[in-house]
């Protein structure tokens, strides 16, 4: 019995140091040890007060244990009773001797319903029989066995069980019980799935980003994109990568000082720009233009920058394009500017001139009208009188000649007029087959030069009275007539 029972303490306390440590990462101090020594101790008292009820009871079927025989010292007891995890003891077949309350909390099984049964009443048949043959080849071997597997609870529902089997051996190595520890994990296996599907969507969004990023820590690159590999011009077959290496060996000279600057500032928790451009340069030499956009966070417990890095060095050169489209524009602007002040200089010079010349035409004709209308009156006045044939001809002529001068007088000022803007149509009556005459008068000789017969006629629903001016309509019929004269060969010219 003595023997039965070192063997259980040493056991024990093997089992619940390696259970500590494993689960909570503690190391006991010299006196946590001793007191972990006496827990082992009375552990072993109660299980050996156990193991030797056990045997006394083993021709009393079934073969339940009372949940609480042999826990007399009361430290042992409630340390068992308010354990934060399931505590499972067996004999070497597995029936269930013992199990706290929260085995009953994770499983639904309370003592009465565990105690004399197997644990494969957990079972859910979700794992291969190799499992548990590989997990009875353990433990029966006396070692421990830790896993994780999935079990049934009583109401049906399922949950993942981590455990922690240890066999307790006798002073002969026999191992006579199975202790095991268990762990509800299934909210920490949901919560572990859950962050690796929200770190796949974000690793395969920054993955398939357009724009670089990376993360610096001491001023190594300790995460890129592949974006920011392409960036610079590495394949993937590349050997040598951006990873491990300083963002300032791609930074362009010109900028390095600045860029070193802005990440010291921003770990000092100084003001910083919230975005900036930079110049990188790629592996091949090739000059980038980007646009940084850093932001300060925790990277393993210490500080890193988190940079966004968006190649603008297309828009740069579309915008240098668009600069220098501009001042190509503005100059040409301002050469049309300056050929419309030349074309409006020039055509005020030529409106200057075109009144210039309507004020001579105006004054020429109005100072040649008063002569010729002199020579007119005196030429009608001698014809009045007693002349020879040939004196008559002569001062025929003359009127004749007088009258087309004073026609094309009138013509002058009727175009000066226009010319000027002030051209307006007379309003006054007189009577059209008394002025038809005046008009053909002067082209009478010639048509007789040319031999042909000059004959005009107003019809006779055409009204005699009208009115309007009479000037301007025997202008437009001497030009009428006048040009029927000039290509007419034979025949004669007739109005209308």
């Amino acid at each position: 019995m003595l023997g039965f029972v070192l063997t259980m303490a040493g056991t024990a306390y093997t089992v619940m140091h390696g259970v500590a440590l494993s689960l909570t990462g503690w190391r006991p101090s010299a006196m946590g040890a001793l007191a972990w020594i006496i827990l082992s101790a009375m552990l072993a008292v109660t299980l050996a007060k156990q193991h030797r009820s056990c045997c006394r009871v083993r021709s009393r079927p079934p073969a339940i244990v009372s949940q609480t025989q042999g826990l007399t010292h009361p430290c042992l007891a409630d340390a068992i009773a308010q354990a934060a995890n399931g505590i499972v003891i067996t004999d070497v077949q597995g029936t269930i001797e013992y199990d706290n309350p929260v085995f009953t909390s994770m499983t639904g099984y309370a003592a009465e319903a565990a105690i004399g049964h197997n644990p494969r009443l957990l079972k859910s048949d979700q794992q291969d029989p190799a499992f548990y043959q590989d997990l009875w080849q353990t433990i029966l071997a006396g070692q421990v066995w830790h896993g994780e597997l999935i079990n049934r609870r009583r109401d049906g529902t399922c949950y993942r069980d981590k455990m922690i089997i240890t066999p307790v051996q006798d002073v002969s190595g026999t191992v006579t019980h199975f202790i095991a520890i268990k762990q509800d994990v299934t909210e920490i296996r949901a919560i572990e799935a859950t962050l690796r599907a929200t770190e796949i969507k974000y690793r395969t969004m920054i993955g398939h980003a357009n724009d670089a990023i990376v993360m610096l820590q001491d001023g190594k690159i300790v995460y890129r994109n592949p974006a920011l590999e392409q960036l610079l011009g590495h394949s993937p077959e590349d050997t040598k990568t951006a990873a491990g290496r300083s963002l300032l060996d791609f930074v362009a000279p010109e900028d390095r000082e600045r860029v070193r600057d802005y990440s010291q500032w921003r770990l000092r928790g100084e003001s910083v720009p919230d975005h900036y451009e930079m110049t990188l340069v790629s592996l091949h030499g090739r000059r980038i233009i980007v646009e940084v956009r850093p932001s300060l966070m925790d990277y393993e417990g210490r500080p890193a920058t988190l940079m966004v890095l968006r190649d603008i060095t297309a828009r740069k050169q579309a915008e240098q394009q668009v600069a220098a489209t501009n001042t190509a524009l503005q100059q040409e602007i301002a050469e049309h500017r300056r050929t419309e002040e030349a074309l409006c200089q020039a055509n005020n010079a030529a409106e200057a001139a075109a009144h210039a010349k309507s004020q001579f035409l105006t004054k020429m004709s109005h100072e040649l009208r008063t002569p010729t209308n002199g020579l007119l009156g005196m030429t009608e006045l001698t014809l009045d009188t007693e002349l020879t044939s040939e004196q008559r001809d002569y001062l025929t002529t003359v009127r004749i000649s007088g009258g087309m001068l004073l026609g094309f007088l009138n013509d002058l000022l009727g175009f000066s007029s226009i010319d000027a803007g002030t051209f307006k149509l007379g309003t006054m009556p007189f009577a059209l087959r008394d002025c038809l005459p005046d008009v053909l008068a002067p082209l009478v000789t010639q048509a007789r030069q040319k031999c042909l017969e000059l004959a005009f006629g107003v019809h006779p629903e055409v009204p005699d009275q009208l009115v309007g001016d009479p000037d301007r309509l025997g202008q437009i019929l001497y030009k009428l007539i006048e040009n029927a004269i000039k290509f007419t060969a034979r025949g004669k010219s007739r109005l209308p």
